[in-house]
């Protein structure tokens, strides 16, 4: 009762004052002496917002270099000499020039390109060469310096042919028009200009449809009756019904519910075909389609296969058959067959003999847009990505060309490959049965060095 009798005591002002009085007193006297490094703490001021972390404080230029010249690795920046010149190719020692140095062991030739293509010598200047590449090109060599045949254009007040005594102004051009008689008592009568006639539409409106202007050409009905005695081809008409079939085959199988499970029939035929050659007998290949309830008339689909290339001496290529069979993908290309019979597909016309007699050229021996196809072509990959053969002239077919055994023999041993005994005659049979020809290209007589490398002690790699 005493206690909540104190809670409603009121306290004077005077003694409020006094009871401050009594604590700073007591404080000062029981005072804690912190250490010195945390009152310097303390004192320091540690207030860091987010606006000063995502924008630092922008160093200066020179500030800047000097931060850069403390974090490099590179002792040419601190020890460079007066007048001497950057620091060279890093990863090499000091002092080396790599363009005078070279590395590696030295062959007897300095490029097989020599050996793998003979090189072409022309009479041609080779001033005149660089003239006809700019005329065959239309274009300059690399880094030559663009020379502008600068053309006048054409001067519209420039005059041709032969002067003669003309004014120009259109001075005399009065009495050039003497000839209209402007006297009005032979003016005609304005009336004269109208047709004394009716137009075509009005006289002849009933029949203007089926009317015909000109001769009749005798030679129309013999142009239709050309090809009348020639029949349709009959493997056009078979590759019809081929057609037809596998066609309705297509709508049907896409129509069907549940739609058919193409790649649980392929999984069947992976599983049979254990040499994963793609290629399985058509006897499993029906029992197969079979069992998912798909039933085929051979009579149709085997000479339609056959003539996709898909169906040969009884074997299927199963994943061509699916993809046919499956409306999802596009139809294969079919071999051209022409509408005629092959002895209907030449005729003489009176235009053939008539210049029956004149020597024809033989088109046949001239090649398509001028460019023969024996000569070598790069593809697209090398002149995107061009390599060391571009650069010395070879081509794609160059190590994949056939040569003979003494060519063979001749380029290795000029790179300094040495054949002790009869290696080279082992290789060169192993070589035979792997191009299957009596000759052997560099590719594959490579690759044999590579994989037979045991018996050549002395090769040089």
């Amino acid at each position: 009762m005493t206690a909540f009798k104190e809670c409603f005591m009121e306290y004077s002002l005077e003694d409020k004052i006094e009871a401050l009085k009594n604590m700073l007193d007591y404080n000062e006297k029981h005072i804690q002496k912190l250490p010195s490094h945390i009152t310097n703490m303390c004192n320091i001021k540690q207030i860091i917002g987010v606006k000063e972390c995502i924008q630092p404080v922008q160093e200066t230029s020179f500030q800047t270099i000097i931060s850069e010249l403390r974090n490099t690795v590179m002792n040419s920046y601190w020890n460079k000499e007066v007048g001497k010149t950057r620091y060279q190719i890093p990863y090499l020692p000091v002092g080396m020039n790599p363009l005078e140095v070279t590395f590696g062991k030295k062959f007897k030739s300095e490029s097989v390109a020599e050996l793998l293509k003979e090189k072409m010598e022309s009479d041609i200047p080779e001033q005149d060469i660089i003239e006809m590449y700019k005329k065959s090109h239309n274009r300059y060599l690399p880094a030559e310096q663009i020379k502008r045949h600068y053309k006048k254009p054409f001067d519209q007040n420039l005059c041709f042919g032969k002067s003669y005594n003309a004014n120009i102004r259109g001075m005399r051009l009065k009495k050039l028009l003497t000839w209209i008689d402007a006297d009005p008592n032979t003016i005609a009568n304005s009336n004269f200009a109208k047709p004394s006639y009716s137009y075509i539409d009005e006289k002849f409106k009933e029949f203007i449809h089926e009317m015909r202007h000109g001769k009749v050409s005798e030679k129309k009905d013999e142009k239709l009756n050309i090809l009348s005695d020639c029949p349709i081809n009959n493997e056009v008409i078979t590759q019809q019904n081929y057609l037809q079939y596998i066609n309705s085959l297509r709508q049907k199988f896409k129509k069907q519910v549940p739609e058919i499970p193409y790649l649980d029939i392929y999984e069947d035929l992976i599983c049979l075909d254990k040499d994963y050659t793609g290629i399985l007998p058509e006897d499993k290949v029906f029992s197969i389609l079979a069992k998912y309830k798909i039933y085929i008339n051979k009579t149709f689909l085997i000479p339609l296969l056959d003539l996709l290339q898909i169906y040969k001496e009884k074997n299927i290529k199963y994943e061509e058959l699916l993809n046919l069979l499956n409306w999802k993908y596009d139809f294969p290309t079919l071999p051209k067959i022409e509408k005629i019979p092959l002895e209907c597909q030449y005729y003489s016309t009176e235009y053939n003999t008539t210049i029956g007699k004149i020597d024809r050229i033989d088109t046949t021996k001239i090649p398509t847009a001028g460019v023969y196809k024996d000569l070598d072509k790069p593809t697209a990959y090398s002149l995107i990505h061009p390599n060391i053969f571009t650069k010395h002239g070879l081509s794609y077919t160059d190590l994949s060309k056939l040569r003979s055994k003494e060519e063979i023999r001749s380029i290795f041993e000029a790179i300094g490959i040495q054949f002790p005994n009869n290696s080279f005659d082992l290789l060169w049979e192993k070589g035979i049965k792997k191009s299957c020809t009596d000759n052997v290209s560099v590719e594959i007589f490579a690759n044999l060095l590579d994989q037979y490398d045991d018996i050549i002690n002395n090769k040089i790699n």
